[in-house]
Formats: C-alpha cells, sequence, structure tokens
C-alpha cells in the first residue's frame, strides 16, 4: 500500500520516524518519538501542497504504543511544542510539521511493538526468555531493517554495514546500549550477523540482514483459504457453551488468570513508566557536553582496560589506563551532580530491567517513580 493511500485510510503497519528528530541532539524520548511516528505517518504538507491531517485519542496512542498514560501525556505535551500542530476546532487531531532532512527517516514496524519474542541463545539454541522488545531494542531493530530495505541500498543484497557506533549516533543512544540489544535481536530471530560478517574496525563494519523467518507472511495460502471459506460450525447458545466448558475452566480459574492478567499489565505499565523517565534523564545527562564526552571515551577506555587484562600475564592493565577511566568517571559525576542527578538514575532498577512479572515493584507505589520524574 502507497503512503498516500495509508494516509487516506488511516492504514499503516509501520511508525515513521524522521531523522532529523534522532541522533545526538534528540530532546525526545524514544516512547515520544513512537507517538511522533504515528502522526508522522498519516499526516503533514503533501508535494502537492494539500495538508493531511490525522485523529489520534490518547487512550487509542496508548495501545499501539504499549505505553503508559503519563508516558503518552508527557509525550503530546513535548511534541504540540515542535513537531505538531494542533488543528483548531477538532480535539485530539494534529498535522506533523515536517522538519528539514524529512525525506531521511526509520520504519518501526508494529509488530517490533506489539509482539512478544522468543529470544534464543545463540549457542544452544535453546529458548532463554520470551518478551517484548525494549525501546532501544525495537529502534535499533528499525533502522536496520529500513536500512536493509533501502531502495537506493547499493548493493542490492538487502544488507546494511554499519557500527555500533554509527547505530548510537544515529539513534542518539549510548554505545554500551547497541551491544546487548544487538545481541537479543540476533537471539529474537528478527536481524542476521553471520560470524564472518562481524566488523573489526572502522575499515571492516559488521553487515547485517533481516532474518527471514521475520520476513515470512505468516498466513500461509491455504489458511487464507479456510479464512475465507464459509463457516459451518454448528452454533451454539449461551447455555449449551456453558454446560460443554471443561472443568479447569472453573469460575476460580477464570478469575485467577484475570488477577494475574491485571498484575502484569500493571507491571508493565510501571515500567514503562520508569524506564521513559530513566531515558529522559540520560537525554538530560547527554545534553552537558562534559558528560557525554567523558561518557563516550569512557567506553573506549574500559574496553582497552578488558583487552589489555586479557593479554597481560598478571591480568591487569597499564596504570595509566586505570587513572584515565578514574578522571573520566570523575568527570561524569562532576557533571552529575551540577544537574542534579546521580548515576542510579541513569539505570533501570533491577526489579524492572528483570521480567519477573506480577504486582509492581515497592517503588512503584510509594512514590519513588514519581520522585525520579521531578528531578526530571
Amino acid at each position: 500500500m502507497s503512503e498516500a493511500a495509508a494516509k487516506q485510510f488511516n492504514i499503516n503497519p509501520y511508525f515513521t520516524v524522521y531523522s532529523s528528530l534522532l541522533g545526538a541532539k534528540r530532546r525526545l524520548t524514544l516512547n515520544a518519538l513512537l507517538v511522533c511516528g504515528e502522526f508522522a505517518s498519516f499526516s503533514g504538507k503533501e508535494k502537492d501542497g494539500k495538508i493531511t491531517e490525522c485523529t489520534r485519542r490518547k487512550s487509542t496512542l496508548v495501545k499501539i504504543t504499549r505505553t503508559s498514560r503519563a508516558t503518552v501525556y508527557r509525550a503530546m505535551k513535548a511534541l504540540t511544542s515542535k513537531e505538531l500542530e494542533a488543528v483548531e476546532g477538532k480535539p485530539d487531531t494534529y498535522v506533523f510539521k515536517n522538519g528539514e532532512n524529512h525525506e531521511i527517516f526509520i520504519r518501526i514496524d508494529k509488530r517490533l511493538i506489539n509482539d512478544e519474542f522468543d529470544i534464543y541463545d545463540e549457542e544452544t539454541k535453546q529458548i532463554i526468555e520470551r518478551r517484548h522488545l525494549t525501546p532501544a531494542e525495537i529502534f535499533i531493530a528499525g533502522l536496520i531493517i529500513t536500512r536493509c530495505d533501502n531502495r537506493n541500498n547499493e548493493s542490492r543484497k538487502k544488507t546494511f554495514e554499519t557500527t555500533n557506533k554509527e547505530i548510537a549516533e544515529e539513534l542518539g543512544i549510548a554505545e554500551s546500549t547497541v551491544t546487548p540489544a544487538i545481541k537479543v535481536l540476533k537471539g529474537a530471530k528478527i536481524i542476521v550477523r553471520k560470524s564472518e560478517d562481524v566488523g573489526k574496525n572502522q575499515y571492516k563494519k559488521s553487515t547485517y540482514s533481516i532474518n527471514h523467518k521475520y520476513r515470512r507472511v505468516f498466513k500461509t495460502k491455504q489458511e487464507k483459504k479456510r479464512k475465507d471459506a464459509p463457516d459451518t460450525t454448528p452454533q451454539t447458545t449461551v447455555s449449551e457453551k456453558k454446560h460443554y466448558l471443561p472443568s479447569w475452566e472453573s469460575n476460580e480459574v477464570i478469575k485467577h488468570r484475570k488477577q494475574i492478567a491485571a498484575q502484569e499489565s500493571a507491571f508493565y505499565e510501571a515500567k514503562h513508566a520508569v524506564e521513559d523517565i530513566v531515558e529522559k534523564a540520560r537525554l538530560r545527562a547527554r545534553s552537558d557536553e562534559q558528560f557525554r564526552k567523558a561518557d563516550e571515551e569512557l567506553i573506549t577506555v574500559v574496553i582497552e582496560i578488558a583487552k589489555a587484562e586479557i593479554k597481560a600475564a598478571d591480568g591487569k592493565a597499564p596504570e595509566e589506563l586505570y587513572n584515565r577511566e578514574a578522571y573520566l568517571q570523575k568527570l561524569r559525576r562532576e557533571a552529575l551532580e551540577r544537574l542534579g542527578l546521580t548515576e542510579s538514575d541513569l539505570e533501570v532498577p533491577d526489579e524492572y530491567s528483570s521480567d519477573a512479572r506480577g504486582s509492581p515493584p515497592s517503588g512503584a507505589r510509594n512514590g519513588s517513580v514519581g520522585e525520579l520524574n521531578n528531578k526530571i
């Protein structure tokens, strides 16, 4: 379906996120960019000069972005200051104001947000967890998939050559976030990076392609035929259906399942809220030049220390590397203190970063999330 048709019918399997909103100067959280991407997909100034509008209730945005209501409200407040223009007289209706370089974009497949993925271990080939992707994983996958599918791709092999540093710079995220995210996306059978395609240096970049299992259309022709065929299943009344409910589908079991679902929903809502606040704190920290430079150099120094420790007979790196690491950490702390932040504000707490489903951790109930949000 063409973009024009998608806008006309408000049907699009993607969020369109323009590159001008990303990068080192990114001021919006990744969740806010998804909200913006929904409006960017359906509204704006067309080539013929026509202005298209997009109407989305906040409850709809909560569902399609899988974020909390508070996150959506914060996103809309940030977006209407610059990216979106409200249409007078039409509630919940906005027009995306195309920025510079608006022809360069990435597309976020909505399956990356809505679907749960089985994450496989590369060595054992066993499933180690099943979960939704994090915002950073979603954007990294979207970037790689978009670049592989680029019609101007010179190689015509549907591949994308890049480095972790380039990915981090293009999306405006920390380079240390990219490595584990790539591992998850490979384990989820979304992207492919063969062992011989792993980058060695700035001259030999890593080469990525889209996993054929992700490309595959899940509905086969036979399934489509069954779907289109008339339903010949005998119709039963409500009382008959109740009579044939198996014993394990008792009212108590159904009630318990609903409670578990409610607990999971509350957990993920709190988890997304915390991730959104932490990401906002990271953005604020990286806006400080002293912090950003120290943080980027620290990543390089830590890698050099790890390599030196492996090679050294006594397992120790040169003293100057440790001194440099300590100095850079001091610069980071000074910048954070000046901004009124701490190291812990930049990390998602363990109780949220884990996939332990259930009721929200105590921090979500005792107001710690609100306190952190006020600091930002």
